[in-house]
């Protein structure tokens, strides 16, 4: 396995992907093959079922044996050509089994496997979804790999390893070089997180008001 990849998401930032590295792809990644003459694609990662959960096809079995690249799958894909994902192998190495989406299994996977460097493109996590869910796991995935020696580098307009204002906690615009958002995206992640601050906090409030003697016990 080579010691340098690319780990190519399917955001908006996935067209500035050089593909001069080992790219990994995931889910129905591998079509940007059919959009870059320049694409490729080494190894290709199914962490979602074959079928949603309104019986839809989630991708072309058949057209993903015709890549002719590894696959690997966490889950059993009948008519599949794939490897399966060493799950098991990699939460008894690493002591925890934090993964809330395909990149988080596959920096765990590259890290597991010896991989010294880490690109990453069109891993942009700026819908509401990604940014409360999936965000802070990869996140988490990255500071393993810094941790371990692995070298991560990220590409495009992404939120993660970003602070909603733009700058750390307890700075101002004034003391802190504020970070330039020509797309809004860290401005439409500020209005996201302030929604579901205040509405935690009102559910919590009006909580409280219905148990009046947890107030009592919460001074105490």
């Amino acid at each position: 396995m080579a010691e340098e990849i690319i780990i190519l998401g399917t955001g908006a930032s996935w067209r500035e992907c050089p593909f001069d590295a080992e790219t990994w792809t995931l889910n129905g990644g591998y079509t940007a093959m059919h959009c870059n003459e320049n694409a490729r694609i080494d190894r290709l990662f199914i962490t979602d079922k074959l079928y949603t959960e309104y019986r839809k096809p989630n991708f072309n079995v058949m057209k993903m044996n015709e890549l002719g690249i590894p696959i690997v799958s966490r889950n059993h894909i009948k008519g599949l050509n794939y490897e399966p994902y060493p799950y098991k192998e990699i939460v008894a190495h690493f002591g925890v089994d934090y993964f809330a989406n395909s990149f988080a299994y596959m920096i765990a996977y590259a890290l597991y496997y010896g991989v010294k460097k880490i690109r990453m493109y069109g891993v942009d996590h700026v819908g509401a979804r990604e940014v409360v869910e999936q965000k802070p796991c990869v996140e988490y995935w990255i500071g393993r790999a810094q941790g371990m020696g692995c070298e991560v580098e990220l590409y495009g307009n992404t939120v993660l390893l970003k602070h909603y204002l733009g700058m750390p906690y307890g700075f101002n615009r004034k003391e802190h070089k504020y970070e330039v958002d020509d797309n809004g995206v860290l401005e439409e992640w500020h209005r996201i997180v302030n929604a579901i601050h205040w509405n935690i906090e009102g559910r919590y409030n009006r909580w409280l008001k219905k148990n009046s003697w947890t107030k009592t016990a919460l001074k105490k």
